[in-house]
């Protein structure tokens, strides 16, 4: 059958958010399954479709993702759909920016059908005509990231060739064999390399100069993250130059983060919502959101306290902090009219006059549409202790 990748609109009404993929980064395609239960065979489009839909549910509303974290879906039915698309996802941890995240629609060890087989090989033809790498792994081979997923038949798949239809197997896994280390004399200042590594998170043992088995799985796990080639281990000049930059990149993002922290204290710790204080953290942190790497602001940001144990990321944040302003002014901008309606009607009461109703009710409908606040007419009549009479009453 022809495969067509079908567009984002064939299952959701929302517009794919991310930054713009970097086609010349990107090393292969990670498989995924959604660990779903039991077997679900082929589906229809429009049960796939609302299965996406709910997933892309519970990663925006329950983990607080941008958006849905896979770049493309697979049904056993051999239909393609475009999920995050040419955007950088959120699938694999550590891996987002320099691969393409694959969903399967399936069930936990549930095979895969010829039909959807075959368009994973016509998408990965697609892909890799527009830049992308032909490298092909499973969710638990990728560095970093500890599950199961993609299940047993797909890592089957993909390990016996199956699913990219080559006799020889897929690409080599993401891990490859430990490396033989070498006197420490073949590679030049190892002690620098062993800072690097320790300062962007890896273990090289003790910053002694010693190129060792630790120092090497270090480096390995490094070249791995940031897509150093050959994965080898070694830390020879590309690697040790990609090193020092990823270092100096840290520490930069470290200046940010710090300058934005100082940015928004003040409203944090005084609650100041006025507008002129909300403008400028607004304008302050458009123009880190230019200056800080893409990559950093989609990075997976792991949240502490009541949501300990999911993840979101600091463009996220910032928007949601935004949000959190405008939803606080709109609320105390509707509180005021709604009080402005009320002092309106208790002075028409000492006067001794009668209550305007509509007035009151033309009070409560502009605070609720301002302030997001639910507040009928009736509610602000039980204040008063005044009757009100239905509508369809003269």
């Amino acid at each position: 059958m022809a495969h067509k990748i079908l567009p984002r609109s064939a299952w959701s009404s929302t517009s794919a958010r991310g930054t713009g993929i970097t086609w010349s980064r990107v090393r292969g395609i990670v498989c995924h399954y959604p660990a779903m239960g039991k077997a679900v065979g082929v589906l229809t489009q429009a049960q796939e479709a609302a299965r996406l839909r709910g997933w892309r549910s519970y990663h925006v509303n329950s983990l607080g993702w941008l958006d849905i974290g896979y770049s493309y879906a697979i049904g056993q039915s051999g239909r393609i759909y475009s999920l995050r698309g040419d955007r950088v996802g959120g699938h694999t941890y550590g891996h987002n920016s320099t691969t393409l995240g694959v969903l399967f629609i399936v069930g936990d060890n549930e095979p895969l059908t010829a039909a959807a087989k075959a368009a994973f090989r016509a998408l990965r033809a697609t892909l890799r005509k527009r830049g992308a790498s032909s490298g092909v792994w499973g969710h638990r081979e990728m560095s970093g990231n500890s599950t199961r997923c993609p299940g047993p038949f797909i890592m089957g798949s993909i390990r016996d060739g199956s699913l990219t239809g080559s006799s020889a197997g897929a690409s080599k896994p993401s891990t490859p064999s430990k490396p033989s280390p070498s006197p420490s004399a073949e590679f030049a200042d190892v002690d620098k390399t062993q800072t690097w590594l320790k300062a962007l998170g890896y273990d090289p043992g003790p910053l002694d100069g010693k190129y060792d088995t630790k120092t090497a799985a270090a480096t390995r796990a490094a070249q791995e993250a940031l897509g150093i080639t050959p994965v080898d281990g070694r830390p020879g000049p590309t690697t040790r130059t990609h090193l020092e930059a990823a270092v100096t990149t840290l520490d930069k993002i470290s200046k940010d983060l710090a300058t934005i922290k100082r940015a928004l204290e003040p409203g944090i710790a005084g609650k100041r919502t006025d507008g002129e204080h909300v403008a400028q953290m607004r304008k302050f942190r458009n123009e880190l959101s230019t200056t800080i790497p893409a990559e950093v602001l989609d990075a997976p940001i792991r949240l502490q306290g009541s949501r300990a144990g999911t993840t979101s990321t600091l463009r996220t944040k910032m928007a949601w902090l935004d949000h959190e302003r405008d939803r606080q002014n709109a609320a105390i901008a509707g509180l005021s009219t709604q009080l402005a309606g009320l002092s309106a009607a208790v002075t028409a009461l000492a006067d001794g006059g009668s209550v305007d109703l509509e007035a009151v009710r033309a009070a409560a409908a502009e605070g609720a549409r301002q302030g997001g606040v639910s507040v009928s007419a009736e509610d602000v009549a039980a204040l008063l202790a005044i009757t009100v009479a239905p509508d369809d009453e003269g």
